[in-house]
């Protein structure tokens, strides 16, 4: 199959999405997890999900934590699962193995506001024990701008 994306797309009905989250392809992995950020974020897609962030495929990694956190990309009228995403963040912005998903992790978690005190508690963890320059640069935009955003509110 040359093209998963266009397959899924065309083909793929939400069950079948659900299924080709565990495909042995690990293109088709990754776009079922693209193309179910667009549903709604039931038991079903958060199970999945959840298990998609132990992939060894770091780009279907980053697509399910994209998928359980972003509620712009849902269906308008959906309702979420109660789902501590902000804590799941935070372990995969800590500890995932990938520089780029914990990259993409931070970028989640640091335009948060109000920013939690967990979330600033591992911003500040960050900046004294992270070497990765882009790692840091979060952490310190983050700081800064939740700083700004308290002092004018």
């Amino acid at each position: 199959m040359d093209n998963p994306r266009q397959w899924l797309a065309q083909n793929a009905d939400r069950p079948a999405l659900l299924q080709a989250v565990s495909h042995p392809d690990p293109a088709m992995r990754y776009w079922a997890c693209r193309l179910l950020d667009h549903h709604e974020l039931d038991d079903a897609v958060a199970t999945r999900m959840l298990a998609a962030l132990s992939d060894k495929n770091k780009k279907v990694r980053q697509a399910a934590l994209h998928t359980l956190g972003c509620e712009a990309c849902k269906p308008s009228d959906s309702e979420s699962i109660p789902l501590d995403i902000v804590g799941i963040s935070l372990e995969v912005m800590r500890s995932d193995r990938s520089l780029r998903v914990r990259r993409a992790a931070a970028a989640g978690l640091m335009w948060q506001h109000p920013m939690e005190r967990r979330v600033r508690r591992a911003f500040h963890r960050m900046q004294r024990d992270e070497s990765d320059p882009e790692l840091l640069s979060k952490a310190e935009r983050a700081i800064f701008f939740a700083d700004r955003r308290t002092q004018v509110a």
